[in-house]
């Protein structure tokens, strides 16, 4: 099916960067903000749908990245406070 450019472009394929761009950010209200991706393979790569071949590549669930850059964040945002603190008093 792939080979015969039913889905997707066929083999080989070359990565187009096509759902890695599609990512989008908003801040709909003060305290909350929106992440979303428009491609319309995002949910068969990365998502809820994802495809056991994708994750045999290592491509990671959509969860497993946020939850991973979260850690990231709340380790910046402390040491943000820290050193507020430590200048402020």
């Amino acid at each position: 099916y792939f080979a015969t450019d039913g889905f997707g472009g066929g083999i080989p394929y070359q990565r187009t960067g096509e759902l890695a761009n599609a990512w989008s950010y908003a801040e709909p209200g003060e305290n909350s903000v929106t992440l979303s991706n428009s491609s319309n393979s995002a949910s068969f790569v990365i998502a809820d749908d994802q495809q056991r071949g994708h994750a045999a590549d290592g491509w990671r669930h959509v969860l497993s990245v946020i939850e991973t850059n979260l850690t990231g964040a709340y380790r910046a945002a402390q040491i943000a406070v820290d050193n507020w603190i430590n200048k402020n008093g």
